[in-house]
């Protein structure tokens, strides 16, 4: 059975993202998307859609992602743990 562990990501509009991720995952990358141990983002969390993987870069959640920059392609999201 896999542990899983949830992560609170603010943004900066104030909104908190909550992301669940596998606990022996959570410890790869850095708050900010940094490397760590070697290991991209989407390489330590390829279960996560490409937004929730953001979280862990930008810490910009859906909503200002999409002010940002447009409607986000979620036509190849990964699927959730």
């Amino acid at each position: 059975m896999t542990n899983l562990v949830t992560v609170r990501i603010p943004c900066q509009c104030g909104f908190e993202s909550i992301v669940t991720v596998r606990a022996e995952d959570v410890h790869l990358v850095s708050r900010d998307g940094r490397r760590v141990a070697g290991v991209h983002v989407q390489d330590a969390f390829p279960y996560l859609a490409a937004p929730e993987r953001e979280l862990f870069i930008s810490g910009t959640c859906r909503k200002c992602w999409a002010a940002m920059f447009g409607a986000e392609d979620t036509s190849q999201e990964a699927p959730h743990v």
